[in-house]
Formats: C-alpha cells, sequence, structure tokens
C-alpha cells in the first residue's frame, strides 16, 4: 500500500479504490439475491430445510427465515 499523499485528509478512500469496493458491494448484493432466490426455488422443489442448510453452510434457521421473509413480501 502506497503512503498517504499530502492534502488528502486521514481515513480518505482514493477513488481507484472507493470505485472497487462500490463494485464489489454491488456484486455481493446480487450473490446474494440469487442465493435466496435458488434456497427458495429449491424449498418450492420440496428440498429439505436440513438439506439446503447443510449444503449451503448456513444455518436451518436461516433457510427458514430466508423462505419466510421470501413469501411474506
Amino acid at each position: 500500500m502506497s503512503p498517504r499523499p499530502r492534502g488528502r485528509p486521514p481515513g480518505s478512500i482514493p477513488e481507484p479504490e472507493r470505485s472497487r469496493l462500490l463494485s464489489a458491494l454491488r456484486a455481493a448484493d446480487k450473490a446474494n439475491t440469487a442465493l435466496r432466490h435458488a434456497v427458495r426455488d429449491a424449498r418450492a422443489a420440496h428440498g429439505s430445510v436440513r438439506e439446503i442448510a447443510d449444503l449451503l453452510g448456513k444455518s436451518t434457521n436461516t433457510i427458514q427465515r430466508w423462505t419466510r421473509d421470501d413469501y411474506e413480501r
């Protein structure tokens, strides 16, 4: 990491890194949405909560909450 240029306030994020962070955030949001939709579709196809949770490394409570949240909206 290069030293902070003079004139830049401490804690400010230089533009290339700022854009990269925002791009990664958008990609993560899209991936999270896609994962939740895949979970919902797996449940609709009669996949068990436990099997989905084990496959994804998530808790059964998370899988239940994700499917419940989708149906409550």
